[in-house]
């Protein structure tokens, strides 16, 4: 028998485990519902949600991504990709996971890589990118994330695009501008993208300008923006 000093094995290791790397769907339904299909041929259309419910996000992704859940103030939860039940029914709460805060309620969602880089902005008009890390957390609680002052809320939160982006507001007004001009905060207000004001207009959404379209918008019209 060998007797020999071992080494020290700590918490986290105890509970690392792997997980395989392959593609799952996941949907997340407005009443914060959450499921995943295996591969990326999930059509929208055809899923069945509870009655009265409805799809809020279908997100393609890699089972080692993850999940967060943006909530109507601004909070941000985590839940890796791979702990999202499969099957065929409707899946499990939001709330059976993660622990909202103050009354808070599912209201985007996005599955993220912790070294990919993500635009948030509010309805108010105000936004910033981050990188995937900084919308992580450990516990279920999650952390606050997007400022949003009273009356405001969470309106565009997706892959941050390149080149020049096409800001929309909801009374028709488009401003166009590079991307790189949006500043990096691990969390936070932001910038000023397009002067929207909450309960007159708002920020609808923001596109990427691909040979000279955003959306429907295109050639001439998209220039004098």
């Amino acid at each position: 028998t060998r007797i020999e000093s071992a080494e020290k094995v700590t918490v986290a290791d105890a509970k690392t485990v792997s997980v395989v790397d392959e593609p799952t769907t996941l949907i997340v339904s407005r009443h914060g519902w959450l499921r995943a299909r295996q591969g990326h041929s999930v059509d929208p259309a055809q899923l069945s949600f509870r009655s009265g419910d409805s799809l809020l996000a279908c997100l393609p992704c890699r089972t080692v991504d993850h999940l967060i859940l943006l909530d109507h103030l601004g909070r941000a939860y985590s839940l890796p990709a791979a702990d999202i039940p499969g099957g065929k029914g409707d899946g499990i709460p939001a709330a059976s996971v993660v622990e909202f805060q103050d009354g808070g309620k599912p209201s985007l969602a996005l599955a993220v890589q912790a070294a990919g880089t993500y635009l948030v902005a509010a309805a108010g008009g105000y936004g910033f990118r981050c990188r995937g890390e900084d919308l992580l957390s450990r516990g279920k609680a999650g952390k606050a994330f997007l400022s949003l002052p009273a009356g405001d809320s969470p309106a565009v939160f997706k892959l941050a695009p390149e080149g020049d982006v096409a800001c929309f507001s909801r009374d028709g007004r488009v401003l166009v501008f590079a991307a790189d001009e949006i500043r990096m905060l691990p969390k936070g207000r932001g910038l000023k993208l397009i002067d929207a004001a909450p309960g007159k207009t708002a920020l609808d959404d923001i596109l990427p300008v691909v040979d000279g379209s955003a959306g429907k918008l295109k050639g001439e019209r998209l220039a004098q923006c």
